[in-house]
């Protein structure tokens, strides 16, 4: 039984409890019903019985009373006056008094009546005769005896009755009082029922719809926050089991919905990470922002960072390119910055794009940016290499014109310093003019070395050897004077053209005494790391102009009086077909600092071409 009553739906439930109700309140009112037609019974006794009988006995009484009252002055009077027609009119006017009585006439009343009129037969009969025959005396003797025996047996009867008529309204009463008193006691205890019903069934059926929908609510919370794909167990109410099948339908939805979306948001950052390019996303009026992987890993910020410096910086206040151009409201598109990382000096180009709602409205915007510090490098290799073939073609070609009429001269100079006399070698400068045709023939040499120099003779050496064999050749240049030398390299054998090496090493030593004007310090020191060779030669000169060092390779720049500009453009081609690069390292203070790189064990061809 209980559990059929658990699987009634709601509106069973509530017709149920509707008819239990209904019938308790029918109980109620039959009760009452029943209850009242009693007390109408009752009621009904009273007005048809005990009301009339006692009109009747109260016009007996009145009757006896005037009867006796007029006896009495009879007495006292002699009965003078015509008593008896006096007499005889009040019991005429007492039978009219009588008729005028309607309603029913209990038993009684006829023996009491009959009573009353055997008084009145002794009065007008035998009363009237005594006075007639036998004078006061005799009727006051008959009075005394026989009349007053008559007189005490109708009072006798006449309050037998009323006492008899005043027991049973008493008990009409009564029977009224207790059918009232039960009547409203059934009605309160069933009303007491039918209230105590009400509130036990509607806090059943509260408890049972309010229970199983808190328990609802509370798993709805769950599944709203992120709980998703969770199954609820369907209650034992009908309406509620198919609101749970629903919810646990739209659960499932849910979660496939979510896991699309996040399938799909995992494919865009995986894209986005992917991607070469730092890219940054900031929604304004959500205040959100979001870095990509390669956004991240450059710029060693993290979301909050960014939130940060919206928040608390602008346009002005920023403090570098990037930081301005990211706080920047108007648009722009490949535009190169500089940046600074870790003390080095990078190239950006840099982008800010809108992004629009439907209705075109700008809510945010995306922040792009790629380190072309490579590509920039790689640009001014490829325009430095075309320079350079342009320069070497060019030079290849003078060097050949100059070196035909130049092979003349030097011929006519050298027959001239056979044949001449000491004096007209003097007087004709003969000396100077050998020195700068050799001077000549030198440039000629490095322009030919610049154009196409040989391809590198690989043997085994080691920088430390290489060193020993040039300190002393920079010990013997002219200006030398007082340098100290400091030198930290490996004894490791590498890979190398020693002969071009010493050009190289030669050209940075004569530059960095130069430099220092004979006096001073040159340190070099040397390792092998991941394969490279890295030989690092400093000087502690006034080190090279800012302006001059973005163009330090180009050919024919110099800083130094008589030099001829080809000295580090000769040196960077050499280390080029080695497979390696020369580059100047920045360096605080006083001084220059270049590092030579090349492999330790091949070189590639294509590098060196």
């Amino acid at each position: 039984m209980q559990s059929y009553l658990r699987e009634l739906s709601f509106r069973s439930k509530i017709l149920m409890i509707l008819l239990l109700m209904t019938l308790l309140l029918s109980s109620i009112a039959v009760i009452l019903t029943r209850g009242i037609d009693q007390i109408n019974d009752q009621g009904q006794q009273i007005i048809q019985e005990d009301l009339p009988a006692l009109e009747w006995l109260y016009q007996l009484d009145m009757e006896l009373s005037v009867k006796t009252h007029m006896m009495e002055q009879g007495a006292r009077t002699g009965y003078c006056c015509s008593f008896t027609e006096r007499y005889q009119e009040a019991v005429e006017q007492a039978s009219e008094e009588r008729e005028s009585i309607t309603g029913h006439k209990p038993v009684m009343i006829d023996r009491l009546e009959r009573e009353l009129d055997y008084l009145d037969f002794l009065v007008t009969n035998h009363i009237d005769g005594l006075l007639r025959f036998s004078g006061l005396e005799a009727v006051e003797s008959y009075r005394n005896k026989e009349w007053q025996e008559a007189h005490l047996a109708v009072s006798t009867t006449l309050e037998d009755a009323k006492y008899a008529i005043r027991d049973q309204a008493n008990n009409a009463v009564s029977r009224f009082d207790a059918l009232v008193i039960r009547s409203a006691l059934l009605a309160l205890v069933l009303t007491t029922v039918a209230i105590v019903f009400a509130f036990i069934s509607s806090y059943r059926l509260s408890n049972q719809l309010t229970k199983p929908l808190v328990k609802l609510e509370s798993e709805l919370e769950n599944i709203a926050l992120g709980s998703y794909g969770k199954q609820l167990t369907p209650p034992y109410q009908k309406e509620l089991a198919n609101l749970t099948v629903s919810v646990n339908r739209m659960s499932s939805e849910l979660k496939k919905s979510f896991e699309t979306i996040i399938a799909d948001k995992r494919y865009r950052d995986q894209v986005l990470n992917a991607l070469p390019l730092g890219i940054i996303t900031y929604h304004e009026s959500l205040d959100e922002c979001h870095l990509n992987q390669a956004a991240r890993s450059f710029t060693g910020m993290k979301r909050s960072d960014i939130l940060e410096l919206f928040e608390t910086s602008s346009e002005e206040q920023a403090e570098d390119a990037f930081t301005k151009h990211l706080l920047k409201k108007d648009v722009f598109s490949n535009e190169r910055i500089t940046y600074i990382r870790h003390g080095a000096e990078l190239e950006l180009i840099v982008s800010k794009n809108p992004l629009k709602t439907k209705w075109g409205d700008t809510y945010g915007y995306v922040f792009q940016f790629m380190d072309i510090t490579e590509v920039s490098r790689l640009e001014e290799q490829v325009k430095q290499a075309e320079k350079l073939a342009v320069v070497g073609e060019l030079a290849a070609g003078a060097a050949h014109e100059i070196r035909n009429p130049l092979t003349v001269i030097d011929g006519f100079l050298s027959l001239m310093d056979q044949t001449l006399p000491e004096k007209d070698k003097e007087r004709f400068q003969l000396p100077l003019l050998k020195k700068e045709a050799k001077r000549i023939d030198q440039i000629i040499e490095d322009m030919l070395l610049m154009s196409k120099p040989g391809d590198p003779i690989l043997e085994e050496a080691s920088v430390n050897e290489l060193m020993e064999e040039m300190v002393p050749l920079v010990e013997a240049l002219p200006n030398y004077k007082d340098i100290c030398f400091s030198i930290k390299t490996t004894d490791e054998p590498v890979l190398m053209d020693k002969e071009q090496m010493k050009q190289v090493v030669h050209n940075l030593f004569r530059n960095a005494v130069d430099a220092m004007d004979g006096s001073g310090e040159i340190r070099v020191t040397s390792a092998v790391e991941e394969g490279m060779v890295k030989v690092q030669i400093g000087d502690s000169g006034p080190g090279i102009p800012e302006p001059l060092q973005a163009k330090l390779f180009d050919p024919f720049r110099t800083s130094k009086k008589g030099g001829t500009g080809l000295g580090l453009t000769i040196a960077q081609r050499i280390l080029q077909n080695h497979g390696g690069t020369i580059r100047l390292l920045p360096h605080k203070g006083t001084g220059a600092c270049f590092e030579l790189s090349w492999p330790t064990d091949k070189i590639l061809p294509d590098d060196a071409k």
